[in-house]
């Protein structure tokens, strides 16, 4: 199988005291030639490479760093498939602003045109700065880059174009329901009026 495969792609990042974060996101192949192979799978992971870390950087503070991106097929024939992208790791946020809590982040809504609860997403993105928010929670836009705003927005909705061998992929950001493994079109992003709050979920596996 080709079109139709679930990728998911895990961004590493590290706060105050090398605490790892982590920002989970699906895409869904719905163009091009095949599966990439075991070989092809670090040039697609590349393709997310040269440009999701900007994403991030840009909304993060000095106090935060890029890790790498981990991505994986999870369904299909290729299922289990992976690679790792390190470009720009290690590098320091770059926004303005005084450094945050590292539980506290923006966070990234999700929407699909569909009815339901499930069929909305969202992602919290680490490292904000302070003034992101007022002291009842409420995000302060005027506070944070405008054009880094638009950047993330935009950034999280486009399809992704991947090189396998001489012919391409298009992988786009889906919601992915593990308990039926099918996933719904993301058609739209907002960001959140609320802080959100990050908690560790499991011993070791990120907050």
């Amino acid at each position: 199988m080709a079109s139709g495969d679930v990728y998911v792609v895990s961004c590493e990042m590290s706060g105050p005291g090398a605490q790892r974060l982590y920002c989970i996101l699906h895409y869904m192949q719905n163009g091009g030639a095949g599966t990439p192979t075991v070989a092809q799978m670090a040039a697609v992971a590349g393709a997310f490479g040269a440009f999701l870390p900007n994403l991030f950087l840009g909304m993060m503070t000095s106090a935060y760093a890029w890790g790498q991106i981990e991505m994986v097929i999870i369904t299909g024939t290729a299922n289990g498939q992976y690679a790792v992208d390190v470009t720009n790791g290690g590098s320091a946020g770059g926004a303005d602003g005084t450094n945050g809590p590292v539980e506290r982040a923006l966070v990234i809504r999700k929407h699909t045109g569909l009815v339901g609860r499930r069929q909305h997403g969202r992602n919290y993105i680490p490292g904000v700065c302070v003034e992101a928010f007022d002291d009842n929670g409420i995000f302060q836009p005027s506070n944070v880059d405008n054009v880094n705003q638009d950047a993330l927005r935009a950034g999280l909705l486009a399809a992704v174009t991947a090189p396998i061998g001489t012919s391409t992929i298009t992988l786009v950001p889906v919601i992915w329901h593990a308990s039926n493994s099918t996933s719904s079109l993301v058609v739209e992003t907002t960001l959140s009026s609320l802080v959100g709050i990050q908690r560790r979920r499991r011993l070791g596996i990120g907050i």
